[in-house]
């Protein structure tokens, strides 16, 4: 099986529609995981989707760094964990 990884500083997350159009992105390249960084959202949480899921671990009072991995439903599976680090 292959597997295509790749990496984006998306620069915020927060803005209305970013997460859709991103998503979108991946699917059009058929990427399985993608690293993502400045997401900006608050807190660490996982958001699951039709076609992915996002693990993400950012600022717990301000909408600052953050990073995310987005995740591929065909290879959930491949996934034990996911348990964030505070820096």
């Amino acid at each position: 099986m292959e597997l295509r990884v790749g990496t984006w500083n998306v620069l915020s997350l927060y803005r209305g529609g970013e997460v859709k159009n991103l998503i979108k992105v991946i699917d059009s390249y058929g990427i399985d995981l993608l690293v993502v960084q400045e997401v900006r959202w608050f807190g660490q949480n996982i958001i699951q989707n039709k076609t992915c899921i996002i693990y993400y671990s950012c600022e717990e009072v301000q909408q600052l760094s953050g990073t995310g991995f987005i995740v591929n439903r065909r290879i959930r599976s491949w996934v034990i964990d996911f348990k964030p680090i505070d820096k």
